[in-house]
């Protein structure tokens, strides 16, 4: 399952990092030139720094991708042997639609939203401190 979502999921973040690297100005890879930073010292000096709001942002859709995955488990196991396959939406879903207990479903759901908003808000208060590292 992991690997299905990162395959589908991996030229979509792709684009968010590549279009973060194309916004660092023809000046600054000009100056790192003349100051003799190249490959790895440019990268974890330069290039990194510069791309980090685009790092938090794909590491935040990825952290609420990795929360709403409903299709691949559902449509590949039904949620598997035993349930080794289920996820949050999945659990919901059967819940609320399989054995109609529509109630549960709404309190697991409320949970759900939850469980992410923490998770998101620890996230973001881990990478805020990083950006202010950086200067952003």
């Amino acid at each position: 399952m992991v690997g299905i979502v990162v395959w589908k999921m991996s030229g979509y973040y792709a684009l968010f990092i590549l279009s973060g690297i194309e916004s660092i100005g023809a000046d600054v890879n000009e100056a790192c030139a003349l100051d003799g930073s190249r490959g790895f010292h440019k990268l974890f000096h330069v290039t990194l720094p510069m791309i980090m709001p685009t790092l938090t942002t794909v590491f935040v859709l990825a952290t609420g991708l990795a929360f709403g995955i409903f299709t691949e488990p559902f449509l590949l196991t039904g949620g598997g042997p035993n349930l080794s396959t289920t996820s949050w939406q999945l659990e919901i879903y059967n819940t609320s639609f399989t054995r109609f207990q529509s109630g549960y479903g709404a309190a697991m759901a409320i949970a759900n939203a939850v469980q992410i908003f923490i998770t998101l808000r620890i996230i973001n208060f881990f990478t805020d401190k990083l950006n202010r590292k950086f200067g952003y």
